[in-house]
């Protein structure tokens, strides 16, 4: 079925039949609703490749993260993913681990019109590859981009006040944080100074455990775990994500460690996987669906006014116990 076949039963020019699928130009009322019974009792559907370049649209956006097989970037991208379907938007994923070619391409697609806009949460590119980029661009908790790019994040500052609090509240004297190799203008880095300088402050040792930066295979965190236990055996008190956090808890448990009475643990991120563990993690929940709402919503005023609300949205973060901090001393 083409469009020529629903001018000629509706009695009308193709042009006219296009304004009416397009919804662009003026069409009288009596010959839209002649064209638009034409279009059902034929049951044509437009070609949406034709619609998009008429509009010079691809009703495409791309969604940039580390790696999709960590339950922060999957939960995000979902969220993502529903958020754009909803305001009528495919979502076109890329990983970026390893790969900074990959990024640089989606960069090169927003260029050429192939996509409407990129959501990125990358931390790989150098962020001067950013600074021409014109289209509408949205970041999640990366380092700032360019002026025109809007950062939606979360309040790290407290996120690590929050956890440090929770280890010190259970007796903790001797925390371990993980935490990537990563640089300061990050948002996120904000966590980790917070956790540290709120440890150091009540009187406990402190350790930071500086790991290879966006690695996140199942073998990777293993050596990590193992080598915490090696080199710092007195640990009472663990902060690290989701991931993190769960293998050490595995590999507490399998050396007959209890928790949380010989070790505490709280994790950053409160993922799925806080809850599938057991004992379940306490951790400190980033509000995951609101990200995603606030990226999106972010991405679609840049593309129909040319520019966002804010430069910065931050958002709260909050506390949900689990089994592996204390409740009372």
């Amino acid at each position: 079925m083409k469009i020529q076949d629903v001018a000629r039963k509706a009695n009308v020019g193709v042009g006219t039949v296009s304004r009416v699928i397009n919804n662009n130009g003026y069409v009288s009322e009596k010959t839209r609703e002649k064209v638009e019974r034409a279009i059902r009792e034929l049951q044509y559907t437009p070609n949406e490749l034709a619609r998009n370049l008429y509009h010079n649209k691809t009703n495409t956006v791309a969604v940039i993260v580390p790696d999709i097989s960590n339950p922060f970037y999957a939960s995000l991208v979902n969220e993502i993913e529903m958020n754009l379907r909803r305001k009528g938007y495919k979502t076109m994923l890329c990983n970026t681990v390893g790969e900074q070619t990959n990024e640089e391409l989606y960069l090169s697609m927003l260029q050429r019109n192939m996509v409407d806009g990129i959501l990125t949460a990358s931390h790989s590119l150098d962020s001067k590859k950013y600074a021409g980029i014109t289209g509408p661009v949205v970041s999640f908790d990366t380092a700032p981009l360019s002026d025109r790019i809007p950062v939606i994040t979360v309040d790290h500052r407290e996120g690590g006040r929050m956890a440090a609090r929770l280890l010190l509240e259970s007796g903790c004297k001797h925390i371990v944080q993980f935490h990537d190799n990563m640089f300061d203008k990050f948002p996120f880095f904000e966590r980790h100074q917070e956790f540290e300088k709120t440890v150091r402050e009540a009187g406990a040792e402190y350790v930071s455990y500086i790991m290879e930066r966006d690695c996140f295979t199942e073998d990777f965190y293993g050596r990590i775990v193992d080598n915490w236990f090696d080199k710092y055996p007195q640990t009472d008190g663990v902060f690290g994500t989701d991931m993190l956090a769960a293998f050490c808890l595995k590999k507490a448990l399998s050396k007959g460690m209890h928790v949380p009475d010989d070790l505490k643990i709280v994790s950053y991120d409160g993922t799925l996987l806080a809850n599938m563990v057991y004992p379940t993690l306490t951790c400190i929940r980033q509000p995951v669906p609101e990200i995603a709402k606030a990226g999106v919503e972010q991405l679609m005023k840049i593309i129909k006014d040319g520019k966002a609300d804010r430069k910065v949205i931050k958002l709260p973060v909050t506390i949900e116990r689990g089994m592996t901090t204390m409740t009372e001393r």
